[in-house]
């Protein structure tokens, strides 16, 4: 079979929102109840996926369960190499006339594995069938915990990855009215008081595994830093509007 050949199956990303079934959307169930092959991903020391966890409460989801490990390797070559293995296992299917939901959490084009696997799929075939159900994301779940707005007016947000340098960080505070941090679990202390410190944030909020039995909220930093270290955690701090 050539590698140009037009698929006649299709791939859907699907996000699923923070890790409940009442996140997901109309569409989202839609999608998980069509499809023929359901990709579940994880990296290799995940001892729980949520994603599948959300699918099986769903229910209804009669697709094939199928499982990719996906460890984010510092080797990009290697990382490359991983995905367009992924993206050929995936032509596959779609060719032989399969829907699949590739699910992750959140949403499927923000900070995301679905993206590489796309990539990949489009360099084997350019006219492959790919369609995205966005998703609700961790910050906008979380927020709604407290109902404190996140923009107002013509203020500014960024997302910013709380693994980015220290400049990286300052460069973008200069010019944002809400910082949303994600994967805050290393030196949060340091890290909350930095960016507090440069918004003059009148508002904080840290979530920790949302919707998960273990789940951590807090406004106090405080009481946040002093919080177990976890990977699925985010913060969001705030600008003061010293015009109110």
């Amino acid at each position: 079979m050539s590698e140009t050949m037009t698929a006649t199956g299709m791939l859907t990303g699907v996000g699923i929102g923070p890790g409940a079934v009442r996140y997901l959307t109309l569409e989202a169930v839609e999608a998980l109840r069509a499809a023929d092959v359901i990709i579940d991903v994880a990296g290799p020391r995940t001892k729980e996926s949520v994603s599948e966890r959300v699918i099986d409460e769903l229910g209804g989801c009669a697709g094939e369960r199928v499982h990719f490990v996906t460890p984010m390797s510092k080797d990009l070559a290697g990382r490359s190499e991983m995905w367009q293995q992924r993206a050929r296992e995936v032509l596959d299917w779609i060719r032989a006339g399969k829907r699949l939901v590739y699910v992750t959490l959140g949403d499927p084009l923000i900070y995301s594995t679905f993206g590489y696997l796309r990539r990949e799929l489009l360099q084997l075939d350019p006219q492959v069938k790919i369609q995205v159900v966005p998703g609700i994301t961790s910050f906008q779940a979380a927020a709604a915990r407290t109902g404190e707005p996140l923009l107002e007016n013509e203020e500014v947000l960024s997302i910013i990855p709380a693994t980015a340098s220290a400049a990286q960080q300052e460069a973008v505070l200069r010019g944002t009215d809400t910082a949303v941090f994600l994967k805050a679990s290393r030196k949060k202390a340091a890290l909350f008081e930095r960016v507090n410190g440069a918004l003059d944030a009148q508002s904080f909020l840290y979530a920790s595994r949302l919707e998960s039995p273990d789940e951590l909220v807090a406004t106090d930093p405080i009481q946040a830093a002093a919080m177990p270290d976890t990977y699925l955690s985010l913060f969001i701090s705030r600008r003061q509007n010293h015009d109110l």
